[in-house]
């Protein structure tokens, strides 16, 4: 990309080329040319009011009641033709469309205005209207604002060109050598165009014209014809900034300080050089980069202005390093008398130092960046300039007054040579030109002074600038050069890659020295990289976790730039866990363990386990009496570094029994099973016990053993596919079976003798005994009830005393638990034979029957109890 600063390019040939298309006009195409213009405004003052015509006709002359009119009028001669041309020919054309009453013939003549004037809004006809500001009038260059300096305007009183008018309307011309002097000044000097006034015959009454203007009847034309000239090239210098890649290429018009085109537009520049790269940047010392280029002691009351122009050289950081100071009539140096202050200044820049403001500005017409009594110098005077304290360069002789001198200035100028300088302590007046003294005198202001102080235009090729020739060349083949500096200039800073993320880990010592290369992703720079750093390098265990690191990096001209990215610290693997762990033996078993080992980092260690908390860092090295599940641990050293690590303890999977169960079926059929299908879960092989069989109605456990020793039992129910009541009600010596439709025989207990002819549902005893019936229903099915005791007054089935057996079935052990112990109890076990297998007395309230002897089968477990007897049926399964 290319930048370039210090322009100030004046392109007059593409305004006359502007102006030619919206005046129908080709482009210049031959080496003479002619070119008609209107003015740019025009007005009328009177003598006897404040009016004026700025928008009416323009009138002068005089009229019968013996009042002036005067007209005004202004061509934009700058703005049309392009500089460097000569002008050869100038004729001014009026339209008169009106005269006064004894009009003959009368002389008019235009004369070159010195002082600027106002066109307003005002519109009027022989006597004008009220002034609108700017409008000029009798008395004022510019209505409210700029008085004329002389009633009726400021001009040359010697006349431009003059022209007879008769009494006859239409057009008149003038024309002549002092017109075309008054173009071609105002051509190379346009600030000082402020047009011609035309003024008639003042002495006859009755006289007065009117004329057309640009606003109303026929406009007035200048015509002007110029040849052209070859360009005069101006050139500025520049800076040009090299782009990312290290290279630029100059724009060669960029190089134009204002050239002096000769003639058209079509013109060409040419720069010896186009093509820059790193290789032209300039790295040495540019020394001094200020420069005295002017001395001046103008004419105005009081000898003002005072002061001196300064240049930069080179671009200034800190102007504050230089000063001025004044060595008055020859008195030596009073050294530095005037310090600017600590801003930056641009190569190129023209400084000015006043003794004062207000009339630096009359002068000059603009103000002056600094003032100081140290300025206030006369024409006899040296000056001094300033770097750190010492002399870098001089004007004029510090330990001579200069009266006399060939470098005195009074009421003048003295000007640097363009590229000389800085002299240091020695004054070299080869370096100068100067205006000779007086040479002011009589001046109002620079911009009319015949001699005036070539200001601004000093310049020097910066110091490590590249020369470059600038051609200038117009549609006439006909070329100019000047010499341009261009400053190759690396602003732009490194282009800066990071790497979007990392881990870096934290070695046995709980140290990382982290090096650029780790976050470096590849940063560039078109002239090349000198240093690349990182904010933070070292990393202990105090940093782990998220951390943000910054790359700056600085190219070989020193432009910085950084970007930054987040990092993660990771201490893992300064500290090692090692462990070993035990699974709970079985499922549900809390009895797991996790014994581990730690090394690395610096002891003493402190552990917390996450299964009471974190945090604490209070818990033991190693765990036991552990359920299944995960256990993490977290391992602190003396220097605050961690490690974690993660253990998983697996409990066996639960025992399952998958059995099929078959129910009895008939009471006392003993054909119910327990058939063991499938065992899963734990730890194969198993310990599974037989298949259960020959089973009547009731609960039976099953325990299996997996190859660990866990251990699982499951209750399965044997239930009754056919059931009977053996329910029977007692009403004296009667017993009722609560079955119906059933096959019935009633026995004598506790033999189980049948009765014979006891078939009925009913029985009547018919003595004191204890019966039971035997219930057969359809199918075969058939069981007994209880024996139950009839004919005694005091026993009751629901005596006082409770009891139960229990397991039942049982596998041959059988528990009697009784709520009392009665006097002379006693228990038996018998069987559906009416043999007793089993009889004992009964002296606690728990008894315990060892009956592994006997058959599989059903049983009765009878109670006796002083004249109490009771019975139970069990089922005794092997």
């Amino acid at each position: 990309m290319l930048v370039l600063s210090n322009l100030n390019l004046t392109r007059m040939f593409k305004k006359l080329l502007w102006s030619f298309l919206l005046m129908g006009i080709s482009p210049l195409t031959f080496a003479q040319s002619t070119i008609e213009i209107n003015p740019d405004k025009d007005n009328s003052i009177y003598s006897e009011s404040s009016n004026s015509n700025g928008l009416g006709k323009l009138y002068s002359g005089q009229t019968c009641t013996d009042n002036s009119r005067r007209a005004l009028l202004h061509f934009d001669i700058a703005g049309l033709i392009p500089g460097g041309v000569t002008v050869t020919d100038v004729t001014l054309t009026l339209n008169v469309d009106n005269s006064g009453v004894d009009a003959s013939a009368e002389d008019y003549s235009i004369h070159a205005v010195t002082q600027d004037w106002g066109e307003g809004a005002s519109s009027g006809t022989g006597t004008g209207a009220a002034a609108i500001a700017p409008d000029a009038t009798w008395l004022d260059a510019m209505f409210g604002t700029e008085p004329w300096v002389t009633a009726g305007g400021d001009f040359n009183p010697v006349a431009s060109a003059t022209t007879v008018l008769t009494a006859v309307e239409g057009d008149y011309d003038w024309t002549g050598a002092t017109m075309v002097s008054d173009v071609q000044s105002w051509l190379d000097d346009p600030s000082s165009n402020f047009g011609w006034i035309l003024i008639g015959d003042e002495g006859s009454t009755c006289t007065a014209r009117r004329f057309g203007s640009k606003d109303d009847g026929v406009a007035p034309i200048l015509s002007i014809t110029f040849t052209c000239g070859a360009p005069t090239a101006v050139c500025q210098n520049v800076n040009l900034y090299l782009g990312a890649d290290g290279t630029a290429t100059l724009d060669p018009e960029d190089l134009d300080g204002g050239s002096l085109l000769g003639c058209d537009g079509a013109t060409t520049f040419e720069s010896s050089i186009i093509d820059f790269n790193c290789d032209d940047i300039f790295t040495g010392d540019v020394g001094p980069s200020m420069v005295i280029s002017a001395v001046y002691d103008g004419p105005l009351p009081g000898g003002f202005p005072k002061g001196v122009e300064v240049y930069v050289i080179n671009d200034i950081e800190d102007l504050s390093i230089y000063g001025l100071g004044s060595a008055n009539n020859g008195g030596g140096t009073d050294g530095e008398e005037f310090t600017f202050p600590a801003v930056s200044a641009t190569a190129g820049q023209h400084i000015y130092v006043a003794s004062v403001e207000v009339e630096f500005e009359n002068w000059f017409g603009f103000a002056p960046d600094y003032t100081g009594v140290a300025m206030s110098i006369n024409g006899d005077d040296a000056i001094e300039l300033f770097m750190d304290g010492a002399v870098i360069d001089v004007f004029g002789d510090i330990d001579v007054d200069g009266t006399s001198e060939p470098w005195e200035y009074l009421d003048g100028w003295a000007y640097r040579i363009s590229d000389s300088g800085p002299d240091g302590a020695t004054f070299d007046i080869g370096n100068w030109t100067f205006s000779g003294i007086n040479a002011l005198d009589g001046e109002s202001d620079n911009a009319t002074a015949a001699d005036p102080i070539p200001a601004g235009t000093y310049s020097k090729i910066p110091v490590g600038a590249i020369e470059v020739t600038l051609t200038v060349t117009n549609s006439e083949a006909l070329s100019s050069t000047c010499t341009a500096g261009v400053t190759v200039l690396d602003s732009l800073a490194p282009v800066l890659a990071c790497i979007g993320s990392g881990t870096f880990i934290l070695d046995e010592t709980g140290s990382l020295a982290l090096e650029v290369a780790d976050i470096d992703d590849g940063t560039t720079d078109g002239c090349g990289i000198d240093v690349l750093s990182l904010s933070t390098t070292e990393f202990s265990c105090a940093d782990v976790g998220e951390q943000e690191v910054t790359l700056y990096a600085t190219d070989i001209y020193g432009n910085i730039d950084s970007c930054t990215t987040t990092i993660t610290i990771d201490g893992s693997e300064t500290i090692t866990i090692d462990g070993i762990a035990t699974d709970p033996s079985c499922f549900g078993e809390e009895d797991g363990t996790i014994d581990i080992t730690v090394s690395g980092g610096t002891p003493d260690y402190s552990f917390d386990w996450d299964n009471d908390g974190t945090g604490d860092f209070d818990d033991t090295e190693d765990l036991a009496d552990l359920a299944g599940g995960a256990y993490e641990v977290t391992v602190e050293d003396a220097n605050g570094c961690q490690s974690t690590a993660l253990f998983e303890l697996t409990e066996p999977e639960e025992i399952v029994i998958t059995a099929t169960v078959t129910n009895e079926s008939c009471p006392g059929a003993m054909d119910g099973s327990i058939v063991i299908e499938e065992v899963t879960g734990g730890t194969a092989p198993y310990d599974i016990p037989a298949d259960l069989t020959e089973l009547m109605a009731g609960t039976y456990p099953v325990t299996v053993t997996d190859d660990n020793g866990c251990e699982v039992t499951a209750d399965y129910e044997v239930g009754l596919d056919v059931t009977i009541d053996l329910t029977v009600s007692v009403d004296g010596f009667t017993l009722t079976a609560a079955e119906t439709g059933a096959t019935y025989q009633w026995v004598a207990c506790p033999d189980y003798t049948p009765i014979d002819g006891a078939t009925d549902q009913a029985y009547t005893a018919t003595e004191v005994g204890s019966y039971a019936v035997i219930i057969a229903i359809d199918g075969g099915c058939s069981d007994t009830t209880d024996c139950i005791e009839v004919g005694f007054d005091n026993i009751t089935e629901k005596a006082p005393l409770e009891w139960s057996i229990y397991p039942n079935p049982t596998y041959g052990v059988l528990n009697v638990q009784t709520n009392n112990v009665a006097d002379n109890a006693s228990i038996a076990v018998i069987d559906l034979r009416g043999q007793v297998v089993y009889k004992d007395f009964v002296v606690n309230t728990t008894k315990t029957i060892d009956l592994s002897h006997v058959e599989t089968g059903v049983y009765f477990v009878q109670l006796t109890t002083g004249n109490t007897l009771m019975t139970k049926k069990v089922t005794i399964s092997h």
